[in-house]
């Protein structure tokens, strides 16, 4: 995770580029079936600060990967400005 977390970080606070980034109705299916999230909803924006906690396979590093466009969301929209 903390490789996915790191170029998350280095997407969305970019020197270069600033971003915001805005999630809607983002849900994903894991490949066994299981539901692991449904229709979060987030927007993060210019220096903001943003921590992800929860407990072990709650989907902390899932949504990391669908963020950075690692990990196809099963349903919903991702906007990066």
């Amino acid at each position: 995770m903390k490789s996915t977390a790191i170029a998350v970080l280095n997407c969305l606070f970019n020197q270069t580029k600033e971003i915001m980034i805005i999630l809607q109705n983002i849900s994903y299916i894991h490949p066994d079936k299981e539901l692991l999230f449904d229709q979060i909803n987030l927007s993060v924006n210019r220096h903001d600060k943003v921590a992800l906690i929860g407990n072990n396979g709650t989907g902390k590093s899932t949504l990391l990967k669908i963020i950075a466009g690692k990990l196809e969301h099963s349903s919903g929209q991702i906007n990066r400005a």
